[in-house]
């Protein structure tokens, strides 16, 4: 989502982007929501509110805010909903309010298991790390396994997987030195096919 182009080319006039969840816009009560809501447009004026898992915006009160505030602001606010396909449907499906108020429809399919990998490899360097030829492949088993499951959360999950990943090797990498000194910088920025492995237990 590129607001700052989109600043550029007169769509915008801040081009910024706002991302919130659920939890940011419903509150306990009507009123409370109502405000969390307003304060949340406000926040976001001038370029674009990013809503993920929209879906989980069900109560009435919350949904009638929410509208109200878009429609308010539609001159000033970009309002992407974005959540899982058929949750999403669902959603716009029994709110009429709401899905008058969306007028354009964008599905992104799955990652591939190849491009899952190829996200992980770019995680890992982000964070210095690197894995060996065997750790790849056992992540990209594990992605062709689950890439095809339920709510699944592509590149969330890839970033998930490695951090767990990485647990696992500080865990490994201390059971094997008595001091975390001895642990030479080589093994401590590298993962290997045993700390990804037993991610695949369960899934």
């Amino acid at each position: 989502i590129n607001a700052k182009y989109m600043k550029g080319v007169g769509v915008l006039s801040t081009g910024q982007l706002v991302e919130v969840s659920r939890s940011d816009i419903v509150a306990g009560y009507v009123g409370q929501t109502s405000i969390k809501t307003k304060e949340v447009i406000e926040k976001a004026k001038g370029g674009i509110l990013f809503i993920d898992e929209a879906y989980g915006i069900r109560s009435d009160s919350a949904a009638t805010a929410l509208i109200q505030e878009m429609e308010n602001q539609r001159d000033n606010v970009i309002v992407i909903l974005a959540g899982y396909n058929e949750r999403m449907q669902e959603f716009l499906e029994t709110n009429e309010g709401m899905k008058s108020r969306v007028p354009h429809w964008v599905e992104f399919p799955d990652y591939t298991a190849d491009e899952l990998t190829d996200i992980f490899k770019l995680m890992l360097a982000e964070r210095g790390f690197d894995a060996t030829e065997d750790a790849i492949k056992e992540a990209h088993y594990i992605f062709e396994k689950v890439r095809n499951t339920d709510n699944f959360g592509n590149g969330r999950f890839v970033r998930n997987l490695l951090e767990q990943a990485m647990q696992n090797q500080a865990v490994r990498l201390l059971s094997l030195r008595e001091q975390a000194s001895d642990i030479r910088k080589k093994e401590m920025f590298l993962l290997t096919r045993e700390d990804i492995a037993s991610l695949n237990e369960g899934l």
